[in-house]
């Protein structure tokens, strides 16, 4: 089965390989610290981020996401 947080987890090492700090948060299955939430990736923005900074980092996020789902087979 193909688990959403293994997706989240390496999306985020994606983003981080490509410089944007992004944090995935729910459950992993190789982890003996579980939490309710459901899978997700969370971006922190602040005032002293420019909208290109933004732009950039939304950017980086959707490629990142789209590289690592394509190695996912469509079921």
């Amino acid at each position: 089965p193909i688990y959403e947080a293994e997706i989240t987890s390496r999306i985020m090492h994606e983003c981080l390989k490509r410089g944007i700090a992004v944090v995935a948060t729910g459950q992993d299955p190789s982890s003996h610290l579980r939490t309710e939430l459901a899978p997700a990736i969370r971006m922190t923005v602040s005032t002293l981020h420019t909208r290109e900074d933004i732009d950039l980092a939304i950017t980086i996020l959707v490629e990142s996401a789209k590289l690592v789902v394509a190695t996912y087979p469509i079921e």
